[in-house]
Protein backbone atom coordinates (compact mmCIF):
# COMPACT_ATOMS: atom_id res chain seq x y z
CA UNK A 1 0.00 0.00 0.00
CA UNK A 2 2.82 2.03 0.89
CA UNK A 3 4.35 1.86 -2.62
CA UNK A 4 1.36 2.70 -4.26
CA UNK A 5 0.98 6.04 -2.24
CA UNK A 6 4.76 6.60 -3.14
CA UNK A 7 3.27 6.10 -6.74
CA UNK A 8 0.49 9.35 -6.64
CA UNK A 9 1.84 12.59 -7.99
CA UNK A 10 -0.20 15.56 -8.63
CA UNK A 11 0.63 18.37 -11.02
CA UNK A 12 -2.01 20.98 -9.09
CA UNK A 13 -1.93 21.99 -6.12
CA UNK A 14 -4.52 19.47 -4.34
CA UNK A 15 -4.28 18.10 -0.74
CA UNK A 16 -4.58 14.14 -0.85
CA UNK A 17 -5.31 12.48 3.15
CA UNK A 18 -5.18 8.49 3.09
CA UNK A 19 -5.94 6.30 5.79
CA UNK A 20 -5.39 2.95 6.18
CA UNK A 21 -7.83 0.76 8.96
CA UNK A 22 -8.19 -2.89 9.45
CA UNK A 23 -10.53 -5.54 11.96
CA UNK A 24 -8.65 -7.74 13.61
CA UNK A 25 -8.46 -11.62 12.27
CA UNK A 26 -11.51 -13.34 13.33
CA UNK A 27 -13.53 -10.45 14.83
CA UNK A 28 -17.57 -10.31 13.33
CA UNK A 29 -18.65 -7.07 13.83
CA UNK A 30 -16.93 -3.44 13.92
CA UNK A 31 -16.47 -3.05 17.45
CA UNK A 32 -12.32 -2.92 17.06
CA UNK A 33 -10.51 -1.14 14.83
CA UNK A 34 -7.16 -0.89 13.81
CA UNK A 35 -5.15 2.37 12.19
CA UNK A 36 -1.81 2.46 10.77
CA UNK A 37 -0.15 5.16 9.87
CA UNK A 38 2.01 7.16 12.39
CA UNK A 39 3.88 10.00 11.22
CA UNK A 40 7.01 7.90 10.85
CA UNK A 41 5.94 5.67 8.60
CA UNK A 42 3.30 7.74 6.27
CA UNK A 43 3.22 9.10 3.05
CA UNK A 44 3.77 12.78 3.02
CA UNK A 45 6.42 15.05 1.29
CA UNK A 46 9.33 16.40 3.41
CA UNK A 47 8.09 20.04 2.98
CA UNK A 48 5.17 19.39 5.11
CA UNK A 49 5.53 20.63 9.07
CA UNK A 50 4.98 17.80 11.83
CA UNK A 51 1.53 17.50 13.04
CA UNK A 52 -0.42 15.75 15.15
CA UNK A 53 -2.04 13.88 17.37
CA UNK A 54 0.21 10.81 17.62
CA UNK A 55 -1.15 7.17 17.71
CA UNK A 56 -1.49 5.66 20.64
CA UNK A 57 0.17 2.92 21.08
CA UNK A 58 -1.02 0.38 20.46
CA UNK A 59 -2.69 1.74 17.40
CA UNK A 60 -6.18 0.48 18.26
CA UNK A 61 -9.63 2.00 18.32
CA UNK A 62 -12.22 0.61 20.09
CA UNK A 63 -15.11 3.64 21.03
CA UNK A 64 -15.80 4.44 17.75
CA UNK A 65 -16.93 8.61 18.91
CA UNK A 66 -12.96 8.35 19.97
CA UNK A 67 -11.60 6.93 16.57
CA UNK A 68 -13.89 9.63 14.59
CA UNK A 69 -12.07 12.50 16.48
CA UNK A 70 -8.69 11.25 16.15
CA UNK A 71 -9.64 11.07 12.37
CA UNK A 72 -11.09 14.12 12.45
CA UNK A 73 -8.21 16.21 13.82
CA UNK A 74 -5.53 14.29 12.18
CA UNK A 75 -7.02 15.57 8.76
CA UNK A 76 -7.92 18.95 9.74
CA UNK A 77 -4.29 19.25 11.34
CA UNK A 78 -2.93 18.00 7.88
CA UNK A 79 -4.67 20.13 5.95
CA UNK A 80 -3.13 22.99 7.71
CA UNK A 81 0.16 21.91 8.02
CA UNK A 82 -0.24 21.22 3.98
CA UNK A 83 -1.09 25.08 3.97
CA UNK A 84 2.42 25.82 5.51
CA UNK A 85 4.38 24.61 2.66
CA UNK A 86 5.98 26.49 0.06
CA UNK A 87 3.72 25.68 -2.55
CA UNK A 88 0.51 26.65 -1.45
CA UNK A 89 2.07 29.57 1.06
CA UNK A 90 3.35 31.19 -2.07
CA UNK A 91 1.04 31.30 -4.46
CA UNK A 92 -1.47 32.30 -1.03
CA UNK A 93 0.90 35.48 -0.99
CA UNK A 94 0.75 36.24 -4.49
CA UNK A 95 -3.38 36.02 -4.70
CA UNK A 96 -3.54 38.30 -1.20
CA UNK A 97 -0.92 40.30 -2.63
CA UNK A 98 -2.86 40.85 -6.00
CA UNK A 99 -6.38 41.43 -3.63
CA UNK A 100 -4.87 44.00 -1.76
CA UNK A 101 -3.84 46.04 -5.10
CA UNK A 102 -7.37 45.37 -6.67
CA UNK A 103 -9.35 47.05 -3.69
CA UNK A 104 -6.41 50.07 -3.56
CA UNK A 105 -7.11 50.56 -7.57
CA UNK A 106 -10.90 50.24 -6.67
CA UNK A 107 -11.05 52.42 -3.08
CA UNK A 108 -8.27 55.52 -3.64
CA UNK A 109 -9.99 57.05 -6.55
CA UNK A 110 -13.03 57.53 -4.31
CA UNK A 111 -11.31 58.78 -1.26
CA UNK A 112 -9.05 61.29 -3.25
CA UNK A 113 -12.28 62.76 -4.64
CA UNK A 114 -14.67 63.09 -1.80
CA UNK A 115 -12.19 63.51 1.07
CA UNK A 116 -8.87 65.03 -0.24
CA UNK A 117 -10.18 68.14 -1.86
CA UNK A 118 -12.67 68.99 1.13
CA UNK A 119 -12.03 71.31 4.15
CA UNK A 120 -14.06 68.90 6.12
CA UNK A 121 -15.54 65.90 6.76
CA UNK A 122 -19.05 66.96 6.37
CA UNK A 123 -18.80 67.47 2.74
CA UNK A 124 -17.48 64.16 2.30
CA UNK A 125 -21.30 62.56 1.85
CA UNK A 126 -22.31 63.32 -1.57
CA UNK A 127 -26.06 63.57 -0.62
CA UNK A 128 -26.72 64.42 2.49
CA UNK A 129 -29.55 63.12 3.92
CA UNK A 130 -32.78 65.74 5.80
CA UNK A 131 -33.09 63.15 8.83
CA UNK A 132 -30.78 63.94 11.73
CA UNK A 133 -30.51 60.51 12.57
CA UNK A 134 -30.10 59.22 9.04
CA UNK A 135 -27.33 61.57 8.65
CA UNK A 136 -25.42 60.61 11.60
CA UNK A 137 -25.87 56.89 10.39
CA UNK A 138 -24.13 57.55 7.01
CA UNK A 139 -21.41 60.06 8.31
CA UNK A 140 -20.48 57.04 10.57
CA UNK A 141 -20.69 54.56 7.64
CA UNK A 142 -18.54 57.03 5.34
CA UNK A 143 -16.08 57.26 7.98
CA UNK A 144 -15.42 53.64 8.82
CA UNK A 145 -15.41 53.26 4.99
CA UNK A 146 -12.31 56.08 4.08
CA UNK A 147 -10.56 54.66 7.88
CA UNK A 148 -10.12 51.34 5.95
CA UNK A 149 -9.15 53.24 2.45
CA UNK A 150 -6.73 54.68 4.54
CA UNK A 151 -5.68 51.51 6.33
CA UNK A 152 -5.31 49.76 3.10
CA UNK A 153 -3.10 52.37 1.83
CA UNK A 154 -0.70 52.01 4.45
CA UNK A 155 -0.44 48.88 3.68
CA UNK A 156 0.04 49.01 0.43
CA UNK A 157 3.32 51.38 1.18
CA UNK A 158 4.21 48.92 3.66
CA UNK A 159 4.30 51.51 6.70
CA UNK A 160 1.88 49.86 8.51
CA UNK A 161 3.40 48.68 11.52
CA UNK A 162 2.41 51.00 14.11
CA UNK A 163 -1.18 51.15 12.45
CA UNK A 164 -1.58 47.69 12.31
CA UNK A 165 -0.17 46.47 15.64
CA UNK A 166 -3.16 44.49 16.68
CA UNK A 167 -3.94 42.64 13.54
CA UNK A 168 -2.33 39.53 12.33
CA UNK A 169 0.07 41.16 9.59
CA UNK A 170 2.05 42.14 12.83
CA UNK A 171 1.10 40.86 15.90
CA UNK A 172 3.68 37.79 17.23
CA UNK A 173 1.76 34.92 18.66
CA UNK A 174 2.09 34.26 22.66
CA UNK A 175 3.88 31.02 22.13
CA UNK A 176 6.60 32.63 19.21
CA UNK A 177 9.70 32.12 20.87
CA UNK A 178 12.31 35.00 21.43
CA UNK A 179 15.82 34.65 20.67
CA UNK A 180 17.40 36.08 24.40
CA UNK A 181 21.30 35.50 23.26
CA UNK A 182 22.64 33.55 19.89
CA UNK A 183 25.57 31.30 19.96
CA UNK A 184 25.93 30.38 23.67
CA UNK A 185 29.14 28.80 23.84
CA UNK A 186 28.17 26.88 27.10
CA UNK A 187 25.48 23.84 27.48
CA UNK A 188 22.42 25.14 29.89
CA UNK A 189 21.64 22.66 32.84
CA UNK A 190 18.83 25.26 34.19
CA UNK A 191 18.09 29.38 34.21
CA UNK A 192 15.58 31.82 35.71
CA UNK A 193 15.26 35.44 34.98
CA UNK A 194 16.65 38.16 37.31
CA UNK A 195 15.23 41.56 36.45
CA UNK A 196 15.76 42.53 32.85
CA UNK A 197 18.68 39.29 32.86
CA UNK A 198 18.74 35.87 32.83
CA UNK A 199 20.63 33.81 35.79
CA UNK A 200 21.60 30.61 34.30
CA UNK A 201 23.67 27.69 34.79
CA UNK A 202 26.15 26.07 32.79
CA UNK A 203 28.89 23.44 32.64
CA UNK A 204 31.02 26.71 32.83
CA UNK A 205 29.62 27.91 36.65
CA UNK A 206 26.78 30.25 37.12
CA UNK A 207 26.70 32.82 34.64
CA UNK A 208 24.65 35.99 34.29
CA UNK A 209 23.69 37.50 31.31
CA UNK A 210 21.91 40.97 29.88
CA UNK A 211 20.93 41.50 26.25
CA UNK A 212 23.52 42.54 24.53
CA UNK A 213 26.37 42.84 27.75
CA UNK A 214 29.10 40.35 28.15
CA UNK A 215 28.22 37.73 30.66
CA UNK A 216 29.42 37.81 34.40
CA UNK A 217 30.24 34.73 36.56
CA UNK A 218 28.82 34.56 39.64
CA UNK A 219 29.59 31.06 40.55
CA UNK A 220 32.41 29.06 39.36
CA UNK A 221 31.90 25.33 37.95
CA UNK A 222 32.60 23.66 41.32
CA UNK A 223 29.09 24.69 41.92
CA UNK A 224 26.52 22.88 39.32
CA UNK A 225 23.05 23.75 40.00
CA UNK A 226 20.57 21.51 38.66
CA UNK A 227 17.48 23.48 39.42
CA UNK A 228 17.10 27.17 40.73
CA UNK A 229 14.20 30.25 41.74
CA UNK A 230 15.22 33.57 41.53
CA UNK A 231 12.81 35.70 43.93
CA UNK A 232 13.14 38.90 43.43
CA UNK A 233 10.26 39.86 46.03
CA UNK A 234 11.69 37.77 48.92
CA UNK A 235 15.33 38.77 47.93
CA UNK A 236 16.11 34.84 47.72
CA UNK A 237 17.85 32.67 45.58
CA UNK A 238 17.08 29.34 45.88
CA UNK A 239 18.77 26.33 44.53
CA UNK A 240 19.67 22.54 43.82
CA UNK A 241 23.09 21.40 43.52
CA UNK A 242 25.28 18.27 42.73
CA UNK A 243 24.05 15.05 43.03
CA UNK A 244 22.98 11.95 44.78
CA UNK A 245 24.24 11.75 48.48
CA UNK A 246 25.98 15.02 48.10
CA UNK A 247 22.60 16.58 46.88
CA UNK A 248 21.75 19.88 48.87
CA UNK A 249 19.30 22.76 48.62
CA UNK A 250 21.13 26.55 49.24
CA UNK A 251 19.40 29.80 49.70
CA UNK A 252 21.07 33.07 48.65
CA UNK A 253 19.91 36.77 49.44
CA UNK A 254 19.76 38.07 46.02
CA UNK A 255 21.11 41.65 47.37
CA UNK A 256 24.35 40.07 48.50
CA UNK A 257 24.66 38.27 45.53
CA UNK A 258 24.07 41.48 43.38
CA UNK A 259 26.67 43.32 46.14
CA UNK A 260 29.27 40.94 44.81
CA UNK A 261 28.67 41.31 41.14
CA UNK A 262 28.79 45.12 41.68
CA UNK A 263 31.91 45.58 44.00
CA UNK A 264 33.63 42.40 41.87
CA UNK A 265 34.59 40.54 44.29
CA UNK A 266 36.31 36.95 44.22
CA UNK A 267 33.63 34.70 42.04
CA UNK A 268 32.26 32.72 45.11
CA UNK A 269 33.15 28.51 44.21
CA UNK A 270 30.82 25.63 46.05
CA UNK A 271 32.97 25.85 49.73
CA UNK A 272 32.25 29.51 50.10
CA UNK A 273 28.32 28.24 50.20
CA UNK A 274 28.24 26.43 53.19
CA UNK A 275 26.32 28.76 55.31
CA UNK A 276 24.02 28.50 52.84
CA UNK A 277 23.00 25.05 53.32
CA UNK A 278 19.87 23.49 54.70
CA UNK A 279 20.71 21.21 56.70
CA UNK A 280 17.98 18.75 56.41
CA UNK A 281 17.81 18.33 52.66
CA UNK A 282 21.06 16.42 51.86
CA UNK A 283 20.15 13.94 49.52
CA UNK A 284 17.57 15.61 47.81
CA UNK A 285 16.45 15.06 44.16
CA UNK A 286 13.85 17.54 44.02
CA UNK A 287 12.07 20.24 44.89
CA UNK A 288 9.22 22.84 44.58
CA UNK A 289 7.72 26.46 45.80
CA UNK A 290 4.42 27.68 46.23
CA UNK A 291 3.92 30.11 43.01
CA UNK A 292 1.25 32.31 45.04
CA UNK A 293 3.19 33.15 48.25
CA UNK A 294 1.94 35.85 50.29
CA UNK A 295 2.63 36.15 53.52
CA UNK A 296 4.41 32.56 53.51
CA UNK A 297 6.73 30.91 51.76
CA UNK A 298 6.16 27.16 51.12
CA UNK A 299 9.14 24.81 50.01
CA UNK A 300 8.85 20.80 49.55
CA UNK A 301 12.04 18.82 49.38
CA UNK A 302 12.18 15.32 47.80
CA UNK A 303 14.63 13.07 49.61
CA UNK A 304 13.85 9.53 47.95
CA UNK A 305 10.82 8.56 49.20
CA UNK A 306 10.37 11.36 51.90
CA UNK A 307 9.02 15.02 51.18
CA UNK A 308 10.12 17.59 53.59
CA UNK A 309 7.77 20.30 54.10
CA UNK A 310 9.86 24.16 54.45
CA UNK A 311 8.61 27.20 55.40
CA UNK A 312 9.65 31.23 55.17
CA UNK A 313 8.14 33.72 56.86
CA UNK A 314 8.52 37.26 55.42
CA UNK A 315 7.86 40.85 56.48
CA UNK A 316 7.02 42.98 52.67
CA UNK A 317 7.75 46.00 54.95
CA UNK A 318 11.06 44.93 56.15
CA UNK A 319 12.36 43.02 52.43
CA UNK A 320 11.67 46.76 50.93
CA UNK A 321 13.76 48.60 53.37
CA UNK A 322 17.77 48.96 52.67
CA UNK A 323 18.50 49.38 55.80
CA UNK A 324 17.00 46.12 56.99
CA UNK A 325 18.80 44.64 53.95
CA UNK A 326 22.14 45.32 55.52
CA UNK A 327 21.96 44.68 59.46
CA UNK A 328 20.18 41.28 58.27
CA UNK A 329 22.71 38.03 57.98
CA UNK A 330 23.91 37.59 54.69
CA UNK A 331 22.79 33.93 54.48
CA UNK A 332 18.95 33.55 55.07
CA UNK A 333 18.91 30.40 56.16
CA UNK A 334 17.80 30.58 59.86
CA UNK A 335 14.57 32.28 58.39
CA UNK A 336 13.38 29.04 57.39
CA UNK A 337 11.62 26.10 59.44
CA UNK A 338 11.36 22.78 59.19
CA UNK A 339 7.27 21.87 59.60
CA UNK A 340 7.04 18.02 59.21
CA UNK A 341 7.89 14.94 57.04
CA UNK A 342 5.39 12.95 54.29
CA UNK A 343 6.14 9.00 53.32
CA UNK A 344 5.47 8.54 49.67
CA UNK A 345 5.37 4.97 48.30
CA UNK A 346 7.87 5.45 45.86
CA UNK A 347 10.46 8.65 44.88
CA UNK A 348 8.80 11.22 43.11
CA UNK A 349 9.64 12.42 39.16
CA UNK A 350 7.34 15.37 38.99
CA UNK A 351 6.24 17.54 41.79
CA UNK A 352 4.19 20.67 42.58
CA UNK A 353 2.60 22.56 45.62
CA UNK A 354 -1.20 23.75 45.20
CA UNK A 355 -2.62 26.31 47.42
CA UNK A 356 -5.97 25.54 48.99
CA UNK A 357 -8.77 28.49 49.08
CA UNK A 358 -8.79 28.90 52.48
CA UNK A 359 -4.67 28.04 52.91
CA UNK A 360 -5.25 26.94 56.51
CA UNK A 361 -4.82 22.86 56.58
CA UNK A 362 -5.95 22.60 52.72
CA UNK A 363 -2.77 22.93 50.73
CA UNK A 364 -2.31 19.77 48.60
CA UNK A 365 1.23 18.26 47.05
CA UNK A 366 0.95 17.31 43.52
CA UNK A 367 3.42 14.38 42.91
CA UNK A 368 4.05 12.32 39.96
CA UNK A 369 5.07 8.63 40.07
CA UNK A 370 4.60 5.34 38.64
CA UNK A 371 1.88 5.98 35.98
CA UNK A 372 -0.46 8.23 38.20
CA UNK A 373 -0.34 11.71 39.53
CA UNK A 374 -1.66 11.79 43.15
CA UNK A 375 -2.29 14.94 45.64
CA UNK A 376 -1.24 14.66 48.75
CA UNK A 377 -2.09 16.78 51.95
CA UNK A 378 0.04 18.43 53.01
CA UNK A 379 -1.06 18.46 56.86
CA UNK A 380 -2.59 14.71 57.21
CA UNK A 381 -0.54 13.32 54.82
CA UNK A 382 -2.99 11.55 53.30
CA UNK A 383 -2.94 11.15 49.08
CA UNK A 384 -5.95 10.78 46.61
CA UNK A 385 -5.56 9.39 42.89
CA UNK A 386 -5.85 12.34 40.62
CA UNK A 387 -5.20 10.81 37.39
CA UNK A 388 -3.84 7.55 35.92
CA UNK A 389 -1.81 7.28 32.55
CA UNK A 390 -2.85 4.45 30.68
CA UNK A 391 0.43 3.70 28.84
CA UNK A 392 3.10 1.40 28.85
CA UNK A 393 5.61 3.91 29.51
CA UNK A 394 5.51 7.02 31.27
CA UNK A 395 7.55 9.97 30.28
CA UNK A 396 6.43 12.76 32.99
CA UNK A 397 7.45 16.36 31.69
CA UNK A 398 5.92 18.89 34.45
CA UNK A 399 2.44 19.71 36.67
CA UNK A 400 1.44 23.22 36.45
CA UNK A 401 -0.86 24.46 39.08
CA UNK A 402 -3.56 27.26 37.43
CA UNK A 403 -5.70 29.56 39.34
CA UNK A 404 -9.10 31.10 38.60
CA UNK A 405 -11.29 32.93 41.00
CA UNK A 406 -9.60 31.41 43.58
CA UNK A 407 -10.19 27.96 42.54
CA UNK A 408 -7.06 25.62 41.85
CA UNK A 409 -6.52 23.36 38.70
CA UNK A 410 -3.72 21.46 37.37
CA UNK A 411 -1.95 20.86 34.04
CA UNK A 412 -0.37 17.36 33.86
CA UNK A 413 1.40 17.00 31.69
CA UNK A 414 3.37 13.77 30.02
CA UNK A 415 4.68 12.25 27.28
CA UNK A 416 2.67 13.91 24.06
CA UNK A 417 -0.42 15.33 26.31
CA UNK A 418 -1.20 17.60 28.79
CA UNK A 419 -4.12 17.10 30.41
CA UNK A 420 -6.31 19.87 32.91
CA UNK A 421 -8.06 18.81 35.82
CA UNK A 422 -10.27 20.97 38.31
CA UNK A 423 -9.88 20.68 41.55
CA UNK A 424 -12.84 21.31 43.50
CA UNK A 425 -12.93 22.77 47.22
CA UNK A 426 -12.39 20.83 49.88
CA UNK A 427 -14.56 18.55 51.80
CA UNK A 428 -13.62 17.28 54.94
CA UNK A 429 -9.99 17.21 54.64
CA UNK A 430 -9.97 15.66 51.18
CA UNK A 431 -10.57 17.12 47.47
CA UNK A 432 -13.29 16.46 45.10
CA UNK A 433 -11.63 14.82 42.25
CA UNK A 434 -13.87 14.08 39.51
CA UNK A 435 -14.97 14.39 35.65
CA UNK A 436 -16.43 18.28 35.18
CA UNK A 437 -16.80 19.96 32.24
CA UNK A 438 -13.85 22.04 32.69
CA UNK A 439 -11.68 18.99 31.93
CA UNK A 440 -9.66 19.20 28.77
CA UNK A 441 -6.65 17.84 26.93
CA UNK A 442 -4.65 18.97 23.97
CA UNK A 443 -1.40 16.75 22.54
CA UNK A 444 2.12 17.89 21.78
CA UNK A 445 3.63 16.48 18.06
CA UNK A 446 7.03 15.91 20.04
CA UNK A 447 7.77 15.03 23.36
CA UNK A 448 8.78 18.17 25.31
CA UNK A 449 11.36 18.52 27.03
CA UNK A 450 10.01 21.09 29.49
CA UNK A 451 6.42 22.82 30.13
CA UNK A 452 6.24 25.94 31.81
CA UNK A 453 3.97 28.75 31.57
CA UNK A 454 3.33 32.37 30.92
CA UNK A 455 0.95 33.87 33.47
CA UNK A 456 -0.95 36.94 31.45
CA UNK A 457 -4.70 37.99 32.82
CA UNK A 458 -6.50 34.59 31.10
CA UNK A 459 -6.24 32.73 28.99
CA UNK A 460 -2.87 30.25 30.56
CA UNK A 461 -0.25 30.00 27.40
CA UNK A 462 1.84 27.06 27.66
CA UNK A 463 5.66 27.51 26.94
CA UNK A 464 7.47 24.40 26.24
CA UNK A 465 10.81 23.55 25.21
CA UNK A 466 11.69 20.28 23.47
Amino acid sequence: SYGLLSMLYAQFCTCHSFLLCWIPYGSKELSRSSCCGSHSDSFFLKSVPLFGPPLPSPPVFTNHQEFRDFVLVKLINGEKATLETPTFSQKRQRTLDMLIRSLYQDLMPDLHKNMLNRRSFSDVLPESPKSTRKKEEARQAEFVRLGQALKLKTTVKGDATANLATTSFCKKEPWESQSFCNNFPHEVVCADSWGQSLLVSTDAGILLIDDGQPSVQVFDKTLQIKQMHVLEALDLLIARTDKGKDSRLLVFRLSAVQKGIETKQMIRSKYDCRENKLERTKGCHLYAINTHHGSELRIVVAIRNKLLLVTKKHNPRNILTSSSLLSSSESPVEEFQYIREICLSDPPVVMTLVDGPTGDSDNMICVAYRHQFDLVNESTGESYRLHHVESNKVNFVAAIDVYEDGEAGLLLCYNYVCQYRKVYPFNGGSPLIQPSAYDFHFSWNQVPYAVGKKILCFPLYPCLHY
